[in-house]
C-alpha cells in the first residue's frame, strides 16, 4: 500500500519588521469574548467621543463672531491684503510672516474658507481650528490600537479626555490661534501617518504634508525634526533620505527673506540655564498643576525614564517597539517645543508665569497622555496587583480634567464678555492697537471681508442714556445707584471688573414700579452694562 506522508499545516510565517531584526509574530484571532461581540465593539467606538461633547458644547456656548488680537493682522488684515494683490504677491503673502512665524497652513484655510462662503465668520473659523484636534485625536487613536491591540479603546478614552483639556481655552476660543496651533500638530501627525505606512504614493504624501508643516509655524521646524527622528528609529532608508532631505530644504527656506519681529535682548537675557530649566519643568506639569509645576513637571521626567517602552540597554541603541516608535517621536515634539518655550520665552515679562499661557497647554496635555499610555503598556499582562497604579493615575487624571474643565470654562465666558463688551478687545489694550483695529476692520469691512460694526450687539460708541434709566454720580465711598422708572421692560444688569470678569449680576422688573439698584465698589475701573429685549447699553465706572 502507498503510505500518505502527514503534510504539515501551512501557516503565515513570521515576518521581519523592515529595516530591523525585530521579529513580529503571526497574527492570531483573538479570544476575548468582548472583541466578538458587536455591540460591544460599536459601544468602545462611542465611549471615544465622550470626551468631545463637554468641549464642543461649551465651545458652542461661548464663541462669538468678533475678532480677538491676532485676528486683526493675521486674519482681516491679511485678507485684505490678499484681495487686492497680484498673483505673485498672493502667492508671497501666503508664505509671509506673521509676528516670528510662517502660517502657510493657516492662511490657506482663511483663503479658501473667504473664497468659498464669500465672508469671514470668526465662530466657524474657529470650529474649524478645533476639527484639527479631533484629526490628532482619530490619529492618536490609530496608533494606540497598533501598540494596545485588546484595551485600546479604554486608554484612547482617557487619552481624548487629556487631549480635549479645557485649560488651554486660548486655543478653543481664539480663531487664529486655535487654527495655527492645533493645525501644526495635525499636519504633524498626518505626515507621521503617513511615514508609518508602507508604499511610495504613502510616502509622496508624507514628504507632502511634512513641507507644509514646517512652513506652518516656528514649531513646524521642530515638528519636521521629530519626523526625520521617526524614519531614522524605523530604520527605513528611503523613507529616512526623503523626510532628512524635506527638513534640511526646508531649513534655509523658512529663513529666507526672514525678519525678527519681536526683541528677546542679549543673548544672555535669552539664554539662562536655571531659568529656562525652571520655566522648561514648569510648563511640562501644566497639565497637573499651574501653582506647583516646577515640582509636577520634575516628576513627570522620572516617571517618563522609568516607563520608557523599552530596556536601557536598547535606549543606548535607539531601538524601540515598532509599535511605540510614533509615541517617541510625539514625546520628542512635546520636549522639543516646551525646549524651544523655554529658552525664547522664558524671558518675557510676566516671568515663569508665561509657562501657563494657555496656547501652549496642548504639549502639557500631550505629555499626560503618552504617560498614561506608556503606563499601560509597561504594567501590561504584569500581577493584578499593579492595575492599582492606572487605576490610581486615572483617578488623578480626571481630578485634574475636572479642575481644568471649570477653569477653562470660566476663561471662555471672560473672553466672551470682553468680546462683547469691549470693542477692538486685546489683551494689552492700549490706544494705537484700538486705532490699528479700526483701521484694519473698516478696510475689511470695505472690501466685503467683515464688518465688525454687524456682529456687535451693540453700537461700538453708545453709553448708557435713556429716559427710563438714570446712572447717579458715584460717591466718595464708592457707592453709586441706578433708577428704573417703570418701563415694559425687564432688565438685565452685568457690572465687571477691568478684565472682563463679572463682578455682579441683577435682574431687575420695572414694569410695575420705579426700581433702584444700588453697589458698593472698591477704587478700580468697572465696565456696566445693561440690557432689556430690545436695547444693550453700557458704560465705564471708575472709582477713585
Amino acid at each position: 500500500d502507498k503510505v500518505n506522508k502527514a503534510q504539515p499545516c501551512k501557516t503565515k510565517p513570521a515576518e521581519k519588521h523592515p529595516g530591523g531584526n525585530t521579529i513580529i509574530p503571526p497574527v492570531l484571532p483573538s479570544g476575548k469574548w468582548w472583541q466578538k461581540n458587536k455591540y460591544i465593539t460599536w459601544f468602545s467606538y462611542c465611549i471615544l467621543i465622550v470626551p468631545l461633547i463637554y468641549y464642543f458644547n461649551l465651545v458652542n456656548t461661548y464663541a462669538v463672531n468678533i475678532p480677538y488680537q491676532d485676528d486683526y493682522n493675521a486674519i482681516l488684515e491679511f485678507l485684505s491684503k490678499f484681495k487686492t494683490a497680484s498673483f505673485p504677491d498672493k502667492i508671497a503673502l501666503l508664505f509671509s510672516q506673521h509676528s516670528d512665524h510662517r502660517i502657510f497652513h493657516a492662511r490657506v484655510i482663511y483663503v479658501l474658507y473667504y473664497y468659498i462662503f464669500g465672508k469671514i465668520n470668526f465662530i466657524h473659523l474657529i470650529f474649524l481650528g478645533n476639527l484639527q484636534l479631533v484629526v490628532t485625536y482619530i490619529l492618536f487613536i490609530h496608533f494606540t490600537k497598533k501598540a494596545v491591540p485588546v484595551y485600546w479603546p479604554i486608554v484612547s478614552f482617557f487619552i481624548g479626555f487629556c487631549l480635549f483639556d479645557l485649560s488651554s481655552y486660548e486655543n478653543a476660543d481664539f480663531a487664529m490661534c486655535g487654527i495655527s496651533n492645533y493645525g501644526v500638530l495635525m499636519l504633524f501627525m498626518v505626515s507621521l501617518y503617513f511615514y508609518n505606512k508602507t508604499g511610495r504614493k504613502y510616502l509622496i504624501l508624507a514628504g507632502l504634508f511634512e513641507a507644509i508643516c514646517i512652513f506652518s509655524s516656528g514649531n513646524g521646524l521642530i515638528c519636521g525634526l521629530c519626523l526625520v527622528i521617526f524614519t531614522l528609529l524605523s530604520r527605513e532608508k528611503l523613507k529616512s533620505i526623503a523626510s532628512t532631505s524635506i527638513f534640511f530644504i526646508g531649513i534655509p527656506l523658512y529663513f529666507f527673506h526672514y525678519q525678527k519681529m519681536t526683541t528677546t535682548g542679549s543673548i544672555s537675557d535669552t539664554f539662562n540655564t536655571i531659568r529656562d530649566v525652571r520655566f522648561f519643568c514648569h510648563m511640562l506639569g501644566n497639565h497637573f498643576s499651574f501653582e506647583n509645576g516646577v515640582i509636577t513637571g520634575i516628576c513627570e521626567l522620572i516617571l517618563l525614564i522609568v516607563l520608557m517602552p523599552t530596556n536601557s540597554k536598547l535606549i543606548l541603541k535607539l531601538k524601540f517597539k515598532p509599535e511605540t516608535i510614533p509615541f517617541i517621536s510625539i514625546l520628542c515634539l512635546v520636549i522639543g517645543t516646551c525646549l524651544s518655550i523655554a529658552v525664547f520665552r522664558s524671558n518675557d515679562k510676566s516671568g515663569e508665569l508665561a509657562s501657563n499661557w494657555s496656547r501652549y497647554l496642548i504639549y502639557p496635555h500631550i505629555l499626560a497622555a503618552l504617560l498614561f499610555l506608556f503606563l499601560w503598556i509597561k504594567i501590561a499582562g504584569e500581577k493584578p496587583a499593579w492595575y492599582l497604579t492606572i487605576i490610581a493615575y486615572v483617578i488623578f487624571l480626571m481630578n485634574t480634567y475636572t479642575t481644568n474643565s471649570k477653569f477653562g470654562e470660566q476663561m471662555l465666558a471672560v473672553s466672551q464678555s470682553r468680546l462683547e463688551n469691549y470693542p477692538y478687545y486685546y489683551l494689552l489694550r492700549t490706544p494705537k492697537n484700538v486705532k490699528e483695529a479700526k483701521t484694519i476692520t473698516s478696510e475689511a469691512c470695505r472690501l466685503g471681508i467683515y464688518c465688525i460694526e454687524e456682529e456687535h450687539k451693540i453700537t461700538l460708541t453708545e453709553v448708557i442714556s435713556s429716559t427710563d434709566i438714570q446712572i447717579c454720580p458715584v460717591e466718595a465711598n464708592g457707592s453709586f445707584k441706578i433708577n428704573f422708572s417703570v418701563s415694559p421692560y425687564k432688565y438685565r444688569v452685568n457690572l465687571s471688573d477691568a478684565t472682563g470678569k463679572d463682578i455682579e449680576k441683577r435682574e431687575v422688573d420695572a414694569s410695575e414700579k420705579d426700581t433702584q439698584l444700588s453697589f458698593k465698589l472698591k477704587t478700580g475701573d468697572y465696565h456696566l452694562r445693561v440690557q432689556n429685549n430690545t436695547r444693550n447699553w453700557q458704560r465705564p465706572i471708575t472709582v477713585k
